[in-house]
């Protein structure tokens, strides 16, 4: 029976009226040359899967200070998992904390103490299993916010889905190729909710976005399909998400200048809080940002 089916951030003097609006994570990642190259944001969502252990935008964070660390986390994680310190004179990286401005972490590679794992990130990683609480979570939080997700066997098989947002009646919907593989119309799921959550579809009851219906339709693409990839991945699921990207970058060279690296990171840490967290409060009625 099919799994779905059972579960019913430079600072300059002179800022653009477009960069005063954005965020200073968006005015670096637009100022960057390095962020003009298309495999360079592969790469950098592929440090995002690999730190997994982190929040996606605190995983980005890291990645601007030093994107060759291994493994990171606080002294105090250090020595009461694995039994080691921070080496004197080690470097602490800054990321974001709730409730308090930062939070000091350290790489791998400078502690000290016992023997490391053979593969750290092995500890840490998912096992690829799309689980009966991921989904329960995912589709709980959707009910929530007034979105239907309804799954189709009548589509065609390649179609994957897609998510609609009628204005007049304020009705939400996802579809869903119901004769697709679980780990596909999982990964689908979270590509048409990150459309919603990211405001392509305008603003609605419920969703802390903003109206990004003016973007194009594969800047669209890329933010929805870069945000289901982080939370797939970083649960062991693996897509063909790095392939669509690419069509995406090569069917339009302005595409990297046009996304929100922001809001990106913000989706995927909602959607993957969604489906990790026994919270109420990961599936919070937001409001609806004007």
């Amino acid at each position: 029976m099919n799994l779905f089916t059972h579960l019913g951030f430079e600072e300059t003097p002179q800022k653009t009226a477009k960069e005063q609006k954005s965020s200073s994570l968006d005015q670096m990642f637009h100022r960057s040359d390095k962020y003009h190259n298309s495999q360079n944001y592969i790469d950098s969502l592929k440090f995002i899967i690999k730190t997994k252990n982190l929040a996606p935008f605190n995983a980005w964070i890291i990645k601007e200070q030093n994107p060759d660390v291994d493994y990171v986390a606080t002294a105090d994680e250090w020595l009461t998992r694995f039994n080691r310190e921070i080496k004197h004179h080690a470097r602490a990286y800054v990321i974001l904390k709730p409730f308090s401005p930062v939070e000091f972490v350290y790489d791998m590679n400078d502690t000290t103490g016992d023997d490391l794992p053979l593969d750290l990130q092995a500890n840490f990683r998912a096992e690829g299993v799309i689980k009966d609480d991921y989904v329960k979570r995912i589709l709980a939080c959707c009910d929530k916010k007034g979105i239907k997700v309804n799954f189709n066997s009548t589509l065609m098989n390649r179609q994957a889905g897609w998510a609609s947002h009628n204005i007049l009646n304020k009705s939400k919907t996802i579809v869903i190729n119901k004769s697709h593989k679980n780990e596909l119309q999982f990964s689908t799921l979270c590509h048409e909710l990150a459309h919603l959550i990211l405001g392509h579809l305008r603003i609605f009851t419920h969703c802390e976005c903003k109206d990004r219906s003016h973007l194009s339709t594969h800047a669209m693409e890329v933010e929805a399909e870069s945000v289901s990839w982080l939370v797939c991945d970083r649960l062991g699921i693996k897509t063909d998400a790095e392939r669509y990207l690419s069509y995406h970058f090569k069917s339009s060279q302005d595409v990297l200048n046009q996304i929100s690296i922001d809001n990106i990171l913000t989706t995927a840490g909602k959607i993957e809080n969604m489906i990790l967290s026994n919270s109420s409060n990961a599936c919070k009625r937001e409001k609806t940002k004007k």
